[in-house]
């Protein structure tokens, strides 16, 4: 619930990923996900946010899917390491 009001007041990429992230560091993947799909599309082109989608895999045991969206976001942004 939380996170479609944080998407409603901050409305930018920056505060989208660290909300998104400080949910991932809470284990709230939920809220994470929603924040992380709100920000992908509204800014589909910032490697932030399927770099997060990815680091949440990961911390869900989906090494699959993690391995993909890193790999996305590194294609988005090589410099993102």
């Amino acid at each position: 619930l939380w996170a479609n009001h944080a998407y409603q007041i901050f409305k930018n990429p920056d505060s989208i990923s660290l909300l998104a992230e400080l949910a991932i560091k809470s284990n709230d993947f939920s809220a994470a996900a929603k924040l992380i799909e709100q920000g992908r599309n509204a800014f589909p082109s910032d490697s932030r946010f399927p770099g997060l989608s990815g680091i949440a895999s990961y911390k869900q045991s989906d090494f699959s899917k993690a391995r993909k969206l890193l790999k996305e976001s590194l294609s988005l942004n090589p410099d993102n390491l």
